[in-house]
């Protein structure tokens, strides 16, 4: 009888464990879940920003290009000329700047580009 008591006793502290267990185990996976949502969220600001710094890119972009074709055909050479090496020196920087991230980009320029800092302060000083 002892032993029966023995062995009840046992497989009880044995499933108050596997309960004690399983509870660490859920609290664990919900905090691996948090911070795999923390992450996303992260990652989706992430590429709005990039967007938003691609689609300033493309504009400044078009901006240039009309403004060169604008000069180029009121004769303006000089200022067709400096919009040329702008709207140039633009692709290059946008080229060299980041790593392939994107299809879309890839598409456009013929490799994907990140935004930085440095592509607008370039853009900026040689405005057309």
């Amino acid at each position: 009888m002892l032993d029966g008591a023995s062995a009840r006793a046992e497989d009880g502290l044995k499933d108050r464990f596997a309960i004690d267990l399983l509870a660490q185990r859920i609290r664990d996976a919900e905090a691996g879940l948090a911070a795999a949502k923390q992450t996303l969220a992260s990652l989706i600001v992430r590429q709005r920003a990039e967007q938003a710094g691609l689609d300033q890119i493309e504009r400044r972009h078009a901006d240039l290009e009309s403004r060169t074709i604008s000069a180029l055909a009121a004769g303006n050479n000089g200022l067709a000329e400096s919009g040329a090496a702008a709207v140039a020196e633009l692709r290059m920087n946008a080229k060299s700047a980041a790593p392939p991230c994107r299809a879309s980009a890839k598409r456009r320029y013929g490799c994907a580009f990140r935004w930085s800092g440095r592509i607008a302060a370039s853009s900026t000083s040689t405005r057309a």
